[in-house]
């Protein structure tokens, strides 16, 4: 079962990186009020879903991986039909194609995530010695949340 679950799970890796195409995607139609688009895009990647995985699983006999990679193809093919509609001519008002103002600000941006990162990193590191402090100096558990939350804040 471990051996099946190590497979699978690289055969997901595609499937991880398609979610940093398609939910951006999504939130900029949203924002567009075409929620309908990506219902109509859904339901094609469904049916085409569908019978790709009857197709590998019935006649190829593909199995399990088979059946992960069918998964893949389905939200690749979501992503280039909602990528289609986005750059083909869906939204004339909005999508002026790609440019380079989208990298104006990127040292700003990059001086943020670095921030919140190393923040989130020092909490987490942080907290398993607030908790160790807990019981090495006889504190209520109580007292030590208190601390610990005002850490956090």
């Amino acid at each position: 079962m471990a051996k099946q679950a190590g497979e699978v799970s690289m055969w997901f890796i595609p499937l991880h990186f398609s979610f940093a195409f398609v939910f951006p995607m999504q939130r900029f139609l949203q924002c567009q009020l075409k929620n309908s688009v990506i219902a109509y895009v859904s339901v094609a990647a469904l049916v085409v879903h569908a019978l790709v995985t009857w197709v590998c699983m019935s006649k190829l006999q593909f199995g399990l991986t088979g059946t992960t990679l069918t998964l893949d193809f389905s939200w690749w093919v979501s992503i280039l039909g909602l990528f289609g509609y986005v750059t083909c001519g869906g939204c004339p008002d909005t999508w002026k194609g790609f440019s380079m103002e989208a990298f104006t600000s990127l040292w700003e941006f990059s001086r943020l995530f670095t921030a919140s990162g190393v923040m989130l990193w020092s909490s987490l590191l942080l907290s398993p010695f607030l908790f160790l402090r807990m019981f090495l100096m006889n504190q209520t558990p109580e007292s030590s949340l208190f601390i610990w939350c005002s850490l956090e804040n």
